[in-house]
């Protein structure tokens, strides 16, 4: 990593434009280096889902879409499986063994929601020509 003597000044530039706007406008905004490794003040909208506490450490829209599609084709699959045996002439299997279907399914809509705010993120930070966060808050 090479050295940058004037990241200091940088980082102490931003942190005080960080708590003048917290302080003025009252916004809740979040200080976070970038990941060009600037530190950056975004708003909770520009932040996306990178560095949550719970939940999946996914923070590009590329890689929900791709969570997306793993989690509905195992979720279709299971449901087939599932399905199968009520087109059976044999008794109905219990049905708890919808349990795991409906558990994938509420995943995918939870990724799905996850999705949705990385995208508008995205846009948003675009839009004002802020760098991506990285995944931990400064």
């Amino acid at each position: 990593m090479v050295y940058d003597a004037g990241r200091q000044r940088r980082d102490a530039a931003m942190t005080a434009e960080h708590e003048r706007l917290v302080r003025e406008t009252g916004q809740q905004r979040i200080l976070s280096r970038a990941k060009n490794g600037e530190l950056v003040s975004y708003l909770p909208e520009e932040y996306g889902n990178a560095g949550r506490k719970s939940g999946p450490t996914i923070t590009t829209a590329r890689g929900y879409i791709v969570a997306v599609i793993l989690v509905g084709v195992v979720s279709v699959l299971f449901t087939v499986l599932v399905a199968a045996p009520y087109f059976d002439p044999r008794p109905d299997p219990p049905l708890f063994v919808w349990v795991i279907p409906l558990m994938l399914f509420g995943t995918m809509v939870l990724f799905v929601h996850y999705l949705t705010i990385e995208v508008q993120a995205d846009r948003l930070r675009r839009a004002r020509g802020l760098p991506p966060p990285s995944e931990l808050p400064y």
